[in-house]
């Protein structure tokens, strides 16, 4: 049986009771213009990378220590994806056409040199038999 919320009651919710911890998730923070955004093509830039927007809010795009240089149409969207790694999604809403601005997880570098050299001296082994 569940159980009705009221507006009161909702209300009287905190965040953590609202956006629940996920361990298996990132955070991201897009930025964007006014124009150009649309959470229906977000969410598609993510579910792209077979992740799942947990949350998804917008944050005000200007701040006391923002740079003079910001640009005034420019919008924050924060992000939370069911995903540990991060760096699939920040190419994806890269080929989006969205700028990520900041992210937690593992750095978008690719492989180390020594992934690399050993992915290709497998692929010559194969090549030669």
């Amino acid at each position: 049986m569940t159980k009705e919320l009221s507006a009161k009651d909702i209300k009287n919710l905190s965040a953590a009771e609202l956006f629940m911890p996920a361990p298996e998730a990132c955070h991201l923070l897009v930025a964007c213009r006014r124009d150009d955004y649309a959470a229906s093509r977000i969410a598609r830039a993510v579910e792209d990378v077979d992740a799942h927007i947990l949350n998804l809010n917008l944050l005000s795009p200007r701040r006391a220590d923002d740079e003079a240089d910001t640009p005034a149409d420019c919008i924050l969207v924060g992000l939370r994806v069911g995903r540990r790694d991060a760096s699939a999604v920040v190419r994806s809403l890269a080929r989006y056409g969205y700028e990520v601005v900041d992210f937690d997880g593992p750095a978008v570098t690719g492989y180390d040199d020594d992934t690399a050299r050993t992915r290709a001296e497998a692929l010559l082994r194969y090549l030669e038999m």
